[in-house]
């Protein structure tokens, strides 16, 4: 452009030679019109790549290379940036989100441990009744003081309340194994009379071992007044429990071979006769086996 610039001083003496040589100039004056604009367009750009940074322009031509590597396209590149951009949107939410949540935490736990309030009420009033209920029992079962008490804890799934029981002013842990069952017996026999469960099936494994007469009849007697709920299924070698139930199985295991058989009324009188005074039954074991059955029939 620069070598090119002189051809424009020469213009006057181009038209002048024309003229002299009667032709029309204005083809020239056109083309040198034409040039004069191009160079002047071209020269505002080169102006404009002046104030330009080529340092920064030549960064932004490699990031731009690198998107264009990394998704394909320069349109996918823009597309990935406006999830991101809706995905930053989302997150400039969540404080707001968070202190609604917190303020519904805060409402929830309250109106929670109002009915935890209310629930321990009843809990409280309910326990009277039943362990009135249990000690009634335990009577028949030559036990007694039960106690049901409520001991507050931390709100959680259960409640505000831990229950715990004690016999005789001492913990559960501490009492035998017959007592232990005793209590269990008489607070299943209390809860059946709520109505809270029906139908239950229970497996009894010797629940009257190491008792007297007495208290293997108290239990054959509570027995009785659960299996009104519940089937039960007792394993006993005592009589009184035994001679209380509708049906009689004997159990035998001989050379390795168990068998069950369903007693008849004749064969029950012999087994409970067995058990009062062994293999060799007496007429006052067959005499007391007879009265247990009469009795249970009345």
């Amino acid at each position: 452009m620069e070598k090119a610039t002189p051809l424009f001083t020469y213009t006057s003496s181009a038209n002048l030679a024309l003229d002299l040589m009667n032709e029309d100039a204005t083809f020239f004056d056109d083309a040198i019109n034409e040039l004069n604009n191009i160079f002047e367009k071209f020269s505002d750009s080169l102006l404009e790549l002046e104030e330009l940074d080529v340092e920064n322009v030549l960064d932004r031509i490699e990031k731009l290379s690198s998107l264009q590597k990394r998704f394909g396209s320069i349109e996918e590149a823009l597309n990935y940036k406006k999830q991101k951009e809706e995905e930053l949107d989302s997150y400039e939410n969540i404080s707001f989100e968070k202190a609604i949540l917190e303020k519904n935490l805060v409402k929830t736990l309250q109106e929670v441990k109002s009915k935890a309030i209310e629930i321990s009420k009843y809990r409280l009033k309910s326990s009277e009744i039943l362990e009135e209920k249990i000690n009634h029992y335990l009577a028949y079962l030559y036990l007694s003081n039960a106690k049901i008490k409520l001991v507050k804890k931390e709100l959680d799934k259960s409640g505000l309340d831990k229950v715990e029981f004690e016999l005789n002013g001492v913990n559960l842990e501490t009492i035998s194994s017959g007592e232990f069952n005793r209590l269990r017996l008489a607070l299943l026999t209390s809860i059946s009379e709520f109505d809270i469960i029906k139908n239950g099936i229970l497996f009894l494994d010797e629940i009257d071992a190491n008792l007297s007469g007495k208290e293997s009849s108290a239990i054959a007697t509570v027995l009785y007044k659960l299996s009104q709920t519940y089937q039960i299924f007792a394993i006993s070698h005592q009589p009184q429990l035994t001679s209380t139930a509708d049906q009689h199985f004997l159990v035998d295991k001989k050379d390795g071979i168990s068998t069950v058989t369903n007693l008849d009324s004749s064969s029950r009188i012999d087994e409970i006769a067995r058990m009062i005074s062994g293999e060799n039954i007496t007429d006052d074991a067959y005499s007391f086996a007879k009265n247990l059955l009469n009795k249970k029939k009345s």
